[in-house]
């Protein structure tokens, strides 16, 4: 197994394990209050949507091209971009289209994720 195909298997588990915290906070905070509890949800999947839209476009292109550095770097960076594109939309979505949402929660979530992802990375083998 290559070292990519090792880095997105590493990858894959850190966004279910993300995406199962998501999950169960959400219903956690859903019991208490039912706008936080989708809040919540909601900042996860923005997180985790992404995420693993790139991871999956990664994947292709490592089984399509040939290890050229110059060409995974250039798919890493039309990832990273599509990354931020789909979440400003998906976040516009969300602020623009559904009411009433916690903004607070969500972004918390949003920014808790990135933090969970880097935790991860270093629990997970």
């Amino acid at each position: 197994m290559s070292a990519i195909d090792k880095a997105t298997v590493r990858i894959s588990r850190i966004l279910w394990v993300h995406l199962i915290l998501t999950l169960s906070l959400s219903i956690v905070v859903c019991v208490f209050n039912e706008i936080i509890g989708y809040s919540v949800l909601l900042g996860g999947l923005i997180y985790n949507l992404p995420a693993r839209l790139a991871l999956k476009r990664e994947q292709f292109a490592s089984k399509k091209e040939k290890f050229d550095a110059s060409k995974v770097l250039g798919w890493m960076y039309r990832n990273e971009l599509l990354k931020i594109g789909l979440t400003t939309a998906l976040l516009t979505v969300v602020f623009v289209f559904l009411r009433p949402i916690h903004s607070l929660a969500l972004l918390c979530t949003y920014i808790g994720s990135h933090v969970l992802a880097n935790v991860l990375s270093v629990l997970i083998d």
